[in-house]
């Protein structure tokens, strides 16, 4: 009985700890918190970004830059019409030698020579892509499509991404007053730290116009496109005081 008693005592002891902490009651005033507040969005995206390569070969170098050069000008001249919805601007202009391949023993020669010539276009009005890509189709290839967002649209959306941001840094300092005890707790703010809006974005890409589909002209129908979104995402760093 009295080693049962003994045993009994130990165990209290060993509970006592678990059992106070159980029913101490948390105080939070003056506490410093640290706490991130976030805010995401989906927008659509409203711009189109594309290059346009003319690609030439030739035996003779000059002859190869002039029909490069012959095919470019011929594009910016379809794109005339939407000179007020686009951006162009010229990305690149160079020339190479194609050697043969020679037997054993024998030099290399240069049997051609490759001229590329590249423009690059901003599309700011989307309804404008199928029948802009179906024209320059004719005369150029493409080798992808990039859709983004517009510095307006972006920024548009930003403004309420900070204001959401603080709002949600806001709500967690107060919860985390409450949850540490203080029923009604008043926050004062002691910085405010703003961060960078970050984005990431799919990329859609439309096959390159063959050189038989475009001397042919066998580009019968626009193409379709999915602009998709964008998620637009940003942050902030809060530091307050429960009082």
């Amino acid at each position: 009985m009295k080693k049962q008693a003994l045993i009994l005592a130990f165990c209290s002891t060993l509970l006592a700890p678990t059992v106070w902490a159980a029913n101490h009651h948390f105080q939070s005033k003056g506490a410093l918190l640290t706490v991130q507040g976030q805010a995401e969005a989906m927008v659509q995206n409203d711009q189109a970004s594309i290059q346009f390569d003319a690609i030439e070969e030739s035996p003779d170098a000059q002859v190869a830059q002039d029909m490069a050069t012959k095919r470019i000008n011929q594009a910016m001249r379809a794109l005339a019409p939407w000179k007020d919805r686009i951006v162009v601007k010229t990305e690149g202009f160079s020339t190479w030698p194609i050697y043969s391949n020679p037997k054993e023993g024998q030099s290399r020669q240069i049997v051609a020579w490759h001229a590329n010539q590249s423009i690059h276009v901003l599309v700011k009005d989307l309804t404008i892509l199928p029948r802009l890509t179906k024209t320059m189709g004719k005369t150029l290839t493409y080798s992808g499509i990039k859709f983004q967002l517009s510095k307006e649209a972006q920024n548009k959306v930003n403004q309420k991404l900070t204001q959401d941001a603080i709002r949600d840094a806001q709500n967690k300092a107060v919860l985390a007053a409450r949850t540490m005890g203080t029923k009604q707790p008043t926050i004062q703010i002691k910085s405010l730290q703003l961060g960078n809006f970050a984005n990431s974005q799919p990329r859609y890409y439309a096959l390159a116009a063959s050189a038989d589909a475009r001397e042919m002209n066998q580009l019968k129908s626009a193409p379709h496109f999915e602009a998709g979104e964008t998620k637009l995402h940003y942050q902030v760093t809060l530091e307050a005081t429960v009082q």
